[in-house]
């Protein structure tokens, strides 16, 4: 890895407390996780995650789990991603 610099941006207060709050359960800081992020946006060459006008709810559908009676649920919902978070759980705190 190179040389680090420092950069400088705004970003809403709650949503920083809210970042720092998930670095402490990942024994991440706000800086490592910046560093994460900007490492996989040019690994993958996009935004790795969706970005619509659209609720996720509406783009998954109607569609009724016939295993979970649970209507709407994207599958590995209960994958955990991180110190006990679902995949479920993170995209809700990203719709915040």
């Amino acid at each position: 890895m190179g040389k680090t610099i420092k950069v400088n941006f705004r970003i809403d207060e709650d949503l920083k407390k809210q970042v720092d709050e998930l670095g402490k359960k990942l024994h991440m800081s706000f800086s490592a996780l910046m560093n994460v992020y900007a490492a996989q946006l040019v690994r993958e060459q996009r935004i790795p995650f969706e970005i619509s006008a659209v609720p996720v709810d509406q783009t998954r559908g109607e569609s009724q789990d016939q295993s979970s009676g649970t209507a709407g649920i994207a599958p590995f919902d209960d994958e955990i991603i991180g110190d006990g978070v679902t995949a479920e759980q993170m995209r809700n705190w990203l719709k915040k």
